[in-house]
């Protein structure tokens, strides 16, 4: 006969455990108890804190960092589901020493002590420098778009406001009439009562979405009504996703090597064009602040896809002495080809200047640079007698009837052309193949340990000060998961 030990589920239950039996030495567990209690100093929290003789003792700066940051090492972001596993998870139960935290105060530490957090990074950064996970070989900087807290009914200019509050108080209205109707009825059921109660409730929110509505609508400008914002979370913009759609959300930077973050940052930004050159002044600060001096920062080859293509940028990284690898020439249109343009030019140096010349090989005049919509940009102009017997006259010109035909070309892709070219030429040889190549495995990985291991796809605060403080978090705990694989001596 077949036999099952018996057992009671009604049992009392008594677990004792010594934590560095149970964990062992290398453990995620002990990696993080051992950073926060021999690097982290708590001073920087204590300045800020007002309980002095008097008020209730506050739950200590490491304890919160300690749980926070395993936290988020296991994919855990909510703090709800924190202050349930401080009661029954061991390892949980271990980094807060048994103190039952509830959740709302893990939300506060992380909105009161926000830049003292983000100093932490610093600090673990520093312990990867010293277990030689920092090198200054090569760095890659790229960004993706996290999802804010906010739902896209709540974005939209002021003349869509201005609808939806109409359509709101219309659906007030509805509420007020159904209301009267119950009212009436003489019956007093519990389905009646469960209705009422909805329908206050439904009344509340739509009243509660008019004052925001009333208030945005006073504060913006009288004659913007182009400019589309979020009520919900005002500091998030639109992003385009992968599958091409669009959402509320934030574009996160992140600077790596080939093993940790060196720095990170948030923007509203859609696109990554205007964040290479703030990127790589806070990767030097990060830098010097390990001990590098400013030539051996700039002897790191900088890698970065063409959505950082800004000439701009480009050309003040390169009079730095940057060695970049950044493509400049991504793909084109063919429909666009079929037409020639400034793009089709070319630029020659002669005598220490600089001559715009068309594929016909005419150099090209201008009166100087223009400003137009916030840019500088040069306009050179061809003749039509001058291109009549030119080989490319039908697809220069085309339904062109003027007697002078325009070239257009912003005065910082002007100015950094051969930069533009030199840095072409380096990225499509065999060595520059080898080097951009390595991009992919730098930075890629680093967004999909984040969002596809840990599940790490939107922000659960709101404003860009909360959500920089969250990504500083994210950022943090993937060095010291790197700590924790790479069995570094703490």
């Amino acid at each position: 006969m077949k036999q099952v030990k018996s057992y009671n589920p009604n049992q009392n239950y008594f677990i004792s455990f010594n934590p560095f039996e149970t964990f062992k030495p290398d453990s995620l567990e002990m990696t993080i108890h051992n950073i926060i209690e021999k690097y982290i100093s708590i001073e920087p929290f204590l300045i800020q804190m007002k309980n002095i003789n008097k008020g209730q003792k506050a739950i200590s700066p490491k304890i919160l960092l300690k749980i926070i940051f395993y936290a988020y090492c296991k994919s855990v972001y909510s703090s709800r589901t924190i202050e349930e596993y401080l009661t029954n998870h061991l390892s949980f139960i271990f980094l807060s020493d048994y103190n039952i935290i509830d959740h709302s105060t893990i939300c506060r530490f992380i909105n009161k002590y926000s830049k003292q957090i983000q100093q932490v990074f610093s600090k673990v950064l520093y312990i990867c420098y010293k277990n030689k996970l920092v090198n200054l070989d090569m760095i890659s900087i790229d960004g993706s778009k996290i999802r804010a807290n906010a739902h896209s009914e709540w974005t939209g200019n002021k003349k869509e406001f201005i609808k939806l509050k109409e359509r709101l108080e219309q659906r007030i209205e509805k509420l007020i009439e159904r209301q009267k109707r119950i009212d009436k009825q003489e019956t007093n059921s519990d389905y009646l009562i469960k209705y009422k109660n909805k329908i206050e409730r439904q009344n509340k929110k739509y009243k509660s979405a008019i004052t925001k509505i009333d208030k945005f609508i006073n504060e913006v400008n009288a004659e913007d009504d182009k400019t589309k914002t979020n009520l919900t979370d005002s500091d998030c913009r639109l992003q385009k996703g992968e599958n091409g759609k669009y959402f509320e959300g934030y574009n996160a930077q992140v600077a790596a090597n080939d093993k940790v973050i060196i720095s990170y940052d948030i923007s509203n930004h859609q696109s990554d064009r205007n964040e290479l050159l703030a990127m790589m002044e806070l990767t030097e600060k990060k830098l010097k602040h390990l001990g590098f001096k400013d030539t051996q920062i700039k002897k790191l080859k900088l890698l970065a896809d063409a959505g950082y293509r800004n000439s701009d940028h480009i050309g003040k990284l390169n009079d730095k002495g940057y060695d970049m690898y950044i493509r400049v020439n991504p793909k084109k249109d063919k429909k666009k080809l079929d037409k020639i343009g400034a793009e089709q030019c070319k630029v020659l140096k002669k005598n220490g200047k600089k001559f715009l010349v068309c594929p016909g090989g005419r150099i090209l005049k201008t009166k100087g640079a223009v400003k137009e919509h916030g840019h500088y940009f040069y306009k050179f102009f061809s003749s039509r007698g001058g291109c009549i017997e030119c080989p490319h006259n039908k697809e220069c010109w085309g339904n062109n009837k003027g007697n002078s035909k325009k070239f257009t070309i912003k005065q910082s892709v002007y100015d950094n052309y051969f930069v533009y070219k030199n840095m072409q030429k380096k990225i499509e040889s065999v060595k520059g193949k080898d080097i951009y190549h390595q991009r992919l495995g730098m930075i890629e990985r680093v967004f999909g340990h984040i969002k596809s291991n840990r599940g790490f796809r939107r922000f659960y605060h709101r404003g860009i000060d909360k959500v920089t403080t969250i990504w500083s978090i994210m950022c943090t705990s993937y060095n010291i998961y790197k700590l924790h694989k790479s069995s570094a001596v703490l």
